[in-house]
């Protein structure tokens, strides 16, 4: 009996060891920080105690969101917003929201849903008349450049022809350089002819002239020595 009585008193010490450990982990538990929100009531009373005699805080709407610090005997310990600590029955807490704050929740991300749909149905329709205003443009760009294409083939002959011109030009003004040469030197040459033409002409009747008056010296001389020679017959 001496033998078995320590080894029966060092189990029963574990078996405190043990409840002490499970008391803590459940104080440990029991104390950590849970969100909770009240429930689907209108108004629900917080108290400066875990107990109805306690002063009210606040009246807490249905779905205020609030963290739970501790839990006793029914009531839990909270904070909310604009309330740093109060009391209130659990009873009156769930893990989510009411159905009312999820009802509001979900109707105002509708709302914006329905917005955001909206706002993307104007940009794209925005985006729709740009993407025609741009096919617009594109069409008017492509009508211009074909536009300038067929004028630039125009210039192109347009220049073509107008080199041809200046070496018709050039060509025709040296052939009138050439003519214009010939015509002078033609000129000059008619003017020499001409002169000489006339100079002959003029010895011609100067000959002529002093052959005139050398017969006319002449034969009234002969004239008088035939009648002189009649008269000595």
């Amino acid at each position: 009996m001496q033998y078995h009585a320590p080894r029966a008193a060092s189990r029963i010490r574990l078996f405190h060891w043990l409840i002490a450990a499970l008391l803590f982990g459940a104080g440990a538990a029991a104390h950590a920080q849970q969100v909770r929100y009240v429930t689907d009531l209108l108004k629900l009373e917080s108290r400066t105690g875990p107990g109805v005699e306690h002063r009210i805080v606040k009246l807490l709407e249905s779905g205020t969101r609030l963290t739970v610090h501790e839990e006793k005997n029914g009531w839990s310990r909270i904070s909310a917003p604009g309330v740093d600590e109060a009391w209130i029955l659990t009873r009156y807490l769930q893990e989510e929201s009411s159905a009312r704050a999820r009802l509001e929740a979900a109707i105002t991300r509708m709302e914006a849903a329905q917005k955001s749909a909206g706002e993307l149905r104007e940009e794209l329709k925005t985006l729709r008349a740009t993407h025609k205003s741009l096919e617009q443009s594109r069409d008017k760009t492509d009508s211009r450049a074909k536009s300038l294409d067929a004028e630039l083939s125009a210039l192109k002959r347009t220049a073509a022809s107008a080199v041809q011109i200046r070496d018709e030009n050039e060509r025709l003004t040296k052939e009138t350089e050439k003519l214009g040469s010939e015509l002078n030197a033609l000129q000059r040459d008619y003017k020499n002819v001409r002169e000489s033409r006339e100079r002959d002409w003029f010895i011609a009747g100067a000959g002529v002239l002093l052959g005139g008056i050398v017969l006319g010296l002449l034969i009234p001389a002969l004239v008088g020595r035939k009648r002189r020679r009649w008269g000595e017959f």
